[in-house]
């Protein structure tokens, strides 16, 4: 059994996901390969992180994460600018996770910030501490996250104000665990996600616009209780699937015919929605 809550959020004009869109380049270093691969790559940096994991138990198959390699990067896009707002403008989501009493495995990341994908602002930080990158601080998954609120969701955010740029479109990462010890091999990128983009801050709390998307067997069941154009896209983006479904009138839809994979199940009107990762054993 795969059970979803598919969390709706409001948009600016168009439907637009605060998540990151879309992989521009990348270059991968050497010591790990997790997810580096198709189906995996690069369904598994775009979108929302999973929501179960937790500070202890952190994402770490590759449909969920993307190994760098040691010195690898990679280049993400966003659908809208992130605009400089108060406090953290996006968060980094790695797969830090908490060991022992309190102690904390982290493998950091460098991060720079772009308008034009082509003239770059690096966020200082501390290589002896780590302070200022990526990488240092664990996700707190669950289906009553905010994930644009830090304080709920973890991750490490950055401030646009820190490196003098009102807006960004494109948020590169890098793996920066020569800096640390040997057992730090390479960073892992869980997903990014937009905080403040303009004219919104997205509420993804589930009282914003809750559709319960249940896959029992070879058998999606969706409820909403707002009209939605329902997809299931591939790792491309291209529309396989297309529905719209009423509030109040459940469907049962087979998923039989969708071979095993990455896929992204994608609910929307003209006012909000939520894109969420399915991978299809």
């Amino acid at each position: 059994m795969i059970v979803f809550i598919l969390l709706f959020a409001s948009s600016f004009l168009q439907a637009q996901s605060p998540w990151a869109s879309s992989v521009v380049d990348y270059s991968f270093g050497n010591g790990q390969t997790l997810g580096q691969s198709a189906p995996d790559f690069p369904a598994n940096v775009l979108g929302a992180v999973n929501p179960s994991v937790s500070n202890t138990v952190p994402a770490s198959v590759p449909s969920e994460v993307l190994s760098l390699g040691r010195n690898g990067w990679i280049i993400l896009s966003f659908e809208q600018d992130i605009i400089n707002g108060e406090g953290a403008d996006f968060t980094v989501f790695e797969n830090a996770f908490e060991y022992a009493e309190g102690e904390i495995f982290d493998e950091w990341l460098m991060v720079s910030v772009s308008e034009d994908g082509i003239t770059w602002f690096s966020f200082p930080y501390d290589s002896l501490t780590g302070e200022g990158m990526a990488g240092r601080t664990p996700t707190f998954g669950g289906v009553n996250i905010n994930y644009q609120d830090i304080t709920q969701s973890g991750g490490d955010g950055f401030d646009l104000e820190v490196v003098g740029l009102s807006k960004a479109r494109y948020v590169k990462l890098k793996d920066a665990t020569r800096f640390q010890t040997p057992e730090k091999i390479s960073a892992e990128v869980d997903a990014v996600i937009a905080i403040h983009t303009v004219g919104n801050t997205m509420d993804l709390t589930p009282e914003a616009f809750p559709l319960t998307c249940n896959i029992f067997g070879n058998i999606l069941y969706l409820s909403t209780e707002e009209a939605i154009q329902f997809e299931i896209m591939d790792c491309s983006g291209k529309c396989l699937f297309s529905i719209f479904v009423s509030p109040g009138k459940p469907l049962e839809i087979p998923v039989s015919e969708f071979s095993q994979g990455v896929y992204f199940l994608r609910g929307y009107n003209a006012q909000k929605q939520f894109t969420r990762k399915w991978m299809k054993a």
